[in-house]
Parts: structure tokens; C-alpha cells; sequence
């Protein structure tokens, strides 16, 4: 089945088997740079960017949460999946997005402090930055 939302997949770490970016739609087709970009897709909250396989079957989708434009796609995932969990805040981020001027406030009020979330998930900052 998939699992809808900013959740924790519904399957370990060690099963993901594939990152798909290839949606049939403009995500897939964005490129890796290491610059921001004048030029992106416009994403809704509900878009999909990726979906997270799994070698048992389940998939998770992974959606933008904000509107805004897609800046780019981690074409590393592709090849190297276990980096999404492995390196989450380097390596391993699935995409670079800016957020529509209009949500930026909300957005930047609903984020939890970073201690919060670690607590929430049960991490420590070591598990996420190295």
C-alpha cells in the first residue's frame, strides 16, 4: 500500500530498493545543480516529487507539503538509494525547493525547532549530520 504524508515509511530502512523520480511528469526531468535555478517546476503541496519502493512491495509517496517551485531533484538517489537514510541532510536530500513568497512565513511558523523533531523521532543530531 502507500502511505500518504510526512511520515515514516511503512517498511525499514534496509528494504529500500528504489527512489523513483519517474513520474511521467516534470519532476523527473528536472537536473542536479548546484545552483539555484531562475527556471523550475511549480509544484502544489499535494505534488508527488518521488516514490520511495521497497523490495517487499510497499511504496511510500513523497510529496512538496508547500507550493512552490522545484529547484532541482537528487539524481544520486537513483543510484544510490541508502544515502536517503544514511546522509538525510547532506548527501541524501531528495529535493531543493523554494517555497511561493506568500508561504514562506507560514511555512517558516509551523517548522518544529530542530531539538523538538529529534525528540519526536527519537534521534540524536550525530544520527542526521554525519
Amino acid at each position: 500500500g502507500e502511505q500518504e504524508g510526512p511520515s515514516v515509511p511503512q517498511f525499514p530502512a534496509e528494504q529500500l530498493a528504489r527512489v523513483n523520480f519517474d513520474l511521467g511528469k516534470r519532476v523527473a526531468t528536472t537536473k542536479q545543480s548546484g545552483k539555484k535555478r531562475s527556471q523550475g517546476s511549480q509544484l502544489e503541496g499535494h505534488s508527488i516529487i518521488c516514490k520511495l519502493e521497497s523490495s517487499s512491495g510497499p511504496c511510500v509517496n513523497v510529496r512538496a507539503v508547500v507550493p512552490g517551485k522545484l529547484l532541482e531533484v537528487n539524481q544520486q538517489l537513483i543510484d544510490k538509494p541508502h544515502l536517503l537514510f544514511q546522509r538525510p541532510c547532506r548527501e541524501g536530500y531528495i529535493a531543493a525547493m523554494y517555497p511561493n513568497d506568500s508561504q514562506m512565513a507560514a511555512l517558516k511558523a509551523n517548522l518544529l525547532p530542530v531539538e523538538v523533531y529529534l525528540e519526536k523521532r527519537g534521534l540524536k543530531i550525530e544520527d542526521i549530520m554525519l
